[in-house]
């Protein structure tokens, strides 16, 4: 999936985290940036973390960390804003 771009990876760990190891094509984008990162606009999204900013009616964003925890919360966060999950 991540190789045809079907998928929109995010690594919700801390940056040392994904420094220390990552899955190729994975955007970090740290639990504690989740929320106010998906609410900026589109442009700005895509200036900060150089990937297309993620749409609420995406079907293939996908949220990783660790243990499952964080994504989890990730994922929570997402679906109050309006996203899909």
């Amino acid at each position: 999936m991540l190789s045809n771009h079907k998928v929109q990876l995010f690594d919700v760990r801390n940056p040392d985290e994904y420094q220390d190891g990552h899955i190729p094509q994975a955007v970090n984008l740290p639990l504690n940036i989740v929320e106010e990162s998906l609410k900026l606009p589109p442009k700005t999204f895509q200036q900060t973390f150089e990937v297309k900013a993620p749409g609420k009616d995406d079907d293939n964003i996908v949220f990783n960390c660790r243990t499952g925890v964080r994504s989890g919360k990730a994922l929570d966060i997402a679906r109050q804003l309006g996203f899909q999950g």
